[in-house]
């Protein structure tokens, strides 16, 4: 397999505990990365995300002899797609689960990357995301989730 000579200038993932995010902005900073690191939020109101992961990623580079500076507009974190709540499908996910497993052969979760992927699509629709511009979307699981909601892939 190939590497792909690409530089992102975006990194999405589902925010829920905030330690994936936290993980990425630490180490984007550490290194001095220029993409930046969006998480959509699937279980927390925006201000405790944005807390957890200044606390979180400052410790984490802390802890590797790294130390980092935060300010909460270092840290991006798109709320709306949460749904019902936490772990209880939305539309948007269910929408975007099913596209992407027409469109790619890519499963994703009700619960997580359902979600985030649908912030990522908006993201993109409303033009904060530039159509032309590389993205990484991190996919951290949970298809297993899938099989607790059966009609979601029908």
């Amino acid at each position: 397999m190939e590497a792909i000579e690409a530089e992102p200038q975006w990194i999405v993932v589902a925010t829920g505990a905030c330690g994936t995010q936290s993980g990425l902005l630490a180490g984007a900073k550490v290194l001095g990365a220029s993409h930046r690191v969006l998480g959509v939020t699937v279980s927390r109101r925006v201000p405790e995300c944005e807390d957890r992961i200044i606390r979180l990623a400052t410790e984490a580079a802390r802890l590797v002899g790294q130390p980092i500076s935060l300010r909460r507009e270092d840290v991006m974190v798109r709320d709306g797609f949460i749904g019902p709540g936490y772990g209880i499908p939305s539309s948007e996910g269910v929408e975007a689960i099913r596209l992407l497993a027409r469109t790619e052969g890519v499963f994703l979760d009700p619960t997580y990357t359902g979600k985030a992927m649908a912030g990522l699509i908006e993201e993109i629709r409303s033009g904060r995301i530039g159509k032309r511009e590389t993205v990484v979307f991190v996919h951290t699981g949970g298809e297993p989730a899938l099989f607790a909601h059966p009609k979601i892939l029908c």
